[in-house]
C-alpha cells in the first residue's frame, strides 16, 4: 500500500509516521520551508515508545509532480 499525506505538520507527521514505521511507502506533502527540513533531518516523531526517525520523500505543495505522477496547472 502506498500512503500520500498531505500537509505534514504535527498531524500530518504522525498520520504518516505510523504507516511508514509499518514498512508501508509513505510520501509527504508540505508547504515553505518544511520539505527541505524533510530532506535535511527526515521525519522525527516523538511517540509514547520514543523517538523515531524516518526518511521519506517530501515534495512542495506548489510542486507539479507528486511520486511520479503529474498534475495539470493549479485552479
Amino acid at each position: 500500500m502506498r500512503c500520500l499525506v498531505i500537509g505534514a505538520g504535527a498531524v500530518g507527521g504522525a498520520v504518516g509516521g505510523r504507516p511508514a514505521q509499518a514498512g508501508r511507502e509513505v510520501v509527504l506533502v508540505a508547504r515553505g520551508t518544511r520539505p527541505t527540513a524533510l530532506g535535511e533531518h527526515g521525519l522525527r516523531p516523538r511517540v509514547p515508545e520514543g523517538e523515531t526517525g524516518y526518511r521519506l520523500p517530501a515534495v512542495g505543495a506548489r510542486s507539479r509532480s507528486v511520486a511520479g505522477c503529474t498534475a495539470g496547472p493549479p485552479r
